[in-house]
């Protein structure tokens, strides 16, 4: 029944995400920290997410901006290497909460998407949420409002943001694969939810032309401060449901 549920997360997040380009990741996360150990949890979420913005990347080729990518996959090398070596001493017995508050951060934090204002460079950027996702997990909306910024249309951005996503997610799977993090217990999950995300992608494309992005982004904002709230409360009162 667990892989049945996740599995279900999984489509529906990563068609949620490639409809809006941001907050599947969040959601899945969200939810897969009531079904797996703390210490599985991060590497099978790059997993997961590693396939769904792979896919999304390869459904929308001409719209990636290769010099974006560049650059934020150097960010990626830093922040990888770093987080690597961070693993063995990180508390993951406190992960509920600090996602949970960092879920509402990133949901929250006010941006204006009329400026092209600097706000960091992409390096730095992906050098700071690649390590961060070592052990948050999500942390794809760092990145995302500098790519609002620029001048690039709808879907340059969600596809570009896909492509960094890949980069940063497939360090951390093999980040955490080198520190001997259990994912091959988990292997019937990673190849469920991975497929399962994979078609996703291609419903959530499908889509993206007919779905107000204005109504998604509210619905997605609500929604992710439920759940980070629950896992707040949830860290204090196991008893929630």
């Amino acid at each position: 029944m667990d892989l049945l549920i996740l599995t279900v997360i999984s489509f529906l997040t990563s068609g949620f995400t490639a409809v809006v380009g941001i907050g599947g990741g969040f959601i899945l996360l969200t939810i897969m920290v009531d079904f797996l150990p703390p210490i599985a949890l991060i590497p099978i979420h790059g997993f997961i997410q590693l396939s769904s913005n792979a896919s999304r990347a390869a459904l929308d080729p001409t719209h990636i901006k290769w010099d974006i990518v560049k650059r934020h996959a150097i960010g990626v090398v830093i922040g990888a290497t770093i987080g690597a070596l961070s693993i063995s001493i990180f508390p993951f017995e406190y992960l509920p909460i600090v996602l949970g508050l960092f879920v509402l951060l990133m949901t929250w934090s006010p941006y204006d998407p009329r400026t092209r204002k600097s706000q960091g460079t992409m390096l730095w950027v992906g050098a700071g949420q690649t390590y961060l996702s070592f052990f948050v997990g999500a942390t794809g909306p760092m990145s995302y409002p500098l790519l609002l910024r620029r001048a690039l249309d709808r879907h340059e951005i969600v596809v570009t943001h896909a492509v960094t996503m890949v980069c940063m997610h497939l360090s951390k799977v093999i980040g955490y694969g080198t520190q001997n993090a259990a994912l091959l217990d988990y292997w019937d999950f990673m190849v469920a939810m991975s497929i399962a995300a994979v078609l996703g992608s291609f419903a959530g494309k499908r889509f993206r032309h007919h779905v107000s992005e204005n109504r998604f982004r509210w619905t997605a904002k609500v929604l992710l401060t439920v759940l980070s709230v629950r896992l707040i409360l949830k860290f204090f009162i196991p008893e929630i449901p």
